[in-house]
């Protein structure tokens, strides 16, 4: 193909490459660039940042590739960048990899049938993890549960805002930055900021602290950019050959089938849920019902329904974030009561609910469940803002654990569990409302059950706003919109709950939960001398009383809470 036929063919062609990080958008543009120039320079292909994590190609698809459904097919949107290995076949590839089947770590897969059309012959399965793995023993689990050969954060919601959009072929290319027997560096999870791109400072103050670090980041950088080659020749290649290979596009997936099939959790089948219902719940603690009686005794008149804000999680450990996005759903929720038109709830207080295993996640928490508890009645007896709200901690997920350890714990059991004892405490009125961030609502449709969840618990979406500043209700409107936009694109949802999901978005905090952040600063305090420099240990020092409770640093550090990561 000559130049001139190369220049006709990029203004035909349509091609998207969604890339989470800078630094791999930028060695990717470059290599491009040496191998299809006037591609880039005419817009045939596209280069997009959308940064790391669930919710970035949801955002991005629901902002930017709004194309008409009758030109899907023309064009090609590809999520590209660095994986982490889960195999040796995968340690071993010499070339990007495209994959041809995504497995999400809720127990569900999705095949790419336009696959087959560039890589007839492959096989590859990437697992969409909620979070970075990092170490070869976590590698290792995720690969024998879920089967799978690399491992990422973005692909499986890719995918899945793909498969909404009429005709639309699409593909993902990987390249390997980490083998399946390597464990990554702790900090690497704080080098890049929630748009992609890599925070210096950390990187500077990290190698700082553990010059050990140099070689390892240096590894990362070279394969790096060996993989975005990889995957600029990839891209390049199946440029060159769209017109021929959208053919292959169109035929490829049968009309009318569904690329979403169920798949186990885990080599061992999970319990039934008749197993978790028949399990006695554990008690609410006296003081939560004491204060919801108390509560609903000293109503009066009032027509709002009394509410109980629930939040749950891993708390692994319970950071100062946790308890300002509880606090914050608490406001909003008696703002909206004292303004509402219809059917107000008045929260009358705060029940944290620490997980046992999530369903979501190949293993549990680090901390031991009664260590999460302490941690949470710790941190929230030392907070000034919560001397006013009643709150407890119900243990229901973890002593049921108990009785059947390895079970993954799905929030309509806990719903059902909760609601049956609120019951039995004469509190039929109280209604549940269950916090929830962006991500969680976007995949709320593909939880356990989700319609009787939201009957049981209806969710409370805080949302942290566009801008880190948020000097107006424009930036958060705009991170709603952005959101609502998102869901309605999920197909899972009619018009009525979409005007339901409108109403339950709520202005949250500009923080940022850290619990795995927090662990990096207790891993850096608890190293020899010799291995951290004072100056740095000052600087972890500094961080973490940012992020948690004093009182919880100080049980950490007594009972060794963490010593063992």
């Amino acid at each position: 193909m000559d130049r001139r036929e190369a220049s006709q063919t990029s203004r035909r062609v349509k091609i998207t490459v969604l890339v989470p990080l800078s630094d791999e958008l930028r060695r990717l543009r470059r290599a491009l660039k040496a191998i299809v120039p006037d591609a880039l320079r005419s817009g045939s292909i596209n280069l997009i940042q959308i940064g790391p994590g669930a919710n970035a190609a949801w955002d991005v698809i629901a902002e930017s590739l709004q194309t008409k459904s009758e030109s899907n097919a023309d064009h090609l949107v590809i999520l590209a960048g660095c994986a982490g290995s889960l195999s040796p076949a995968a340690d071993k590839s010499a070339d990007a990899l495209i994959v041809h089947e995504i497995r999400d770590a809720d127990g569900s897969t999705i095949a790419c049938p336009w696959a087959r059309a560039v890589d007839p012959t492959g096989a590859w399965r990437i697992l969409s993890s909620p979070s970075i793995l990092s170490t070869a023993h976590e590698k290792a689990a995720a690969a024998n549960r879920f089967q799978t050969d690399i491992v990422d954060q973005e692909s499986a919601p890719f995918a899945r805002a793909l498969t909404t959009r009429p005709n639309q072929p699409w593909l993902i290319i990987r390249g390997i930055s980490d083998r399946h027997d390597e464990t990554l560096p702790r900090e690497v999870s704080a080098f890049v900021d929630h748009t992609g791109r890599t925070k210096m400072s950390a990187v500077l103050w990290s190698l700082a602290r553990n010059p050990a670090l140099i070689p390892t980041l240096m590894r990362l950088a070279q394969r790096t950019e060996r993989a975005m080659q990889d995957i600029a020749r990839a891209i390049a290649q199946i440029h060159r050959n769209f017109s021929e290979t959208r053919e292959l596009f169109v035929s490829a997936v049968p009309r009318h089938v569904s690329p979403i099939s169920a798949i186990s959790h885990s080599a061992k089948p999970d319990l039934p849920a008749e197993a978790f219902i028949r399990t006695p719940p554990t008690a609410l603690p006296p003081s939560v019902v004491r204060a919801l009686r108390n509560e609903i005794n000293n109503a009066g008149g009032s027509t709002a329904r009394p509410a109980l804000l629930v939040m749950g999680g891993s708390f692994d450990p319970f950071t100062l974030a946790h308890g300002a996005i509880a606090h914050a759903g608490f406001l909003a929720l008696e703002s909206r009561s004292e303004h509402a038109d219809t059917s107000p709830s008045k929260p009358l207080g705060v029940l944290f609910i620490p997980a046992a295993r999530s369903p979501h996640k190949a293993e549990g928490p680090a901390a031991s469940a009664d260590d999460r508890r302490r941690m949470i009645e710790l941190s929230l007896e030392g907070e000034e803002r919560f001397a006013r709200i009643p709150w407890g901690v119900w243990t229901d997920e973890i002593d049921r654990a108990r009785e059947h350890p390895g079970a993954p714990s799905y929030s309509v059991h806990t719903a059902e569990r909760l609601r049956s004892t609120l019951d039995s405490n004469g509190l039929t009125n109280v209604r549940l409302r269950w916090i929830v961030g962006a991500d969680q609502a976007l995949a709320l449709h593909r939880w356990h059950q989700p319609a009787r969840f939201i009957e049981l618990a209806d969710p409370i979406v805080l949302l942290r706003p566009d801008t880190q500043h948020a000097s107006s209700n424009t930036d958060w409107q705009a991170a709603a919109d952005r959101l609502l936009s998102a869901l309605q694109q999920t197909h899972a949802w009619d018009e009525e709950a979409m005007r339901s999901w409108s109403k339950r978005i709520c202005p949250g905090p500009l923080l940022t939960i850290s619990s795995t952040r927090v662990r990096e600063l207790l891993h850096t305090l608890a190293r020899p001398d010799h291995e951290v420099n004072s100056r740095a240990k000052h600087l972890a020092h500094s961080e973490l009383a940012t992020l948690i409770h004093p009182a919880v640093a100080e049980y950490i550090q007594k009972r060794g809470v963490y010593a063992g990561l």
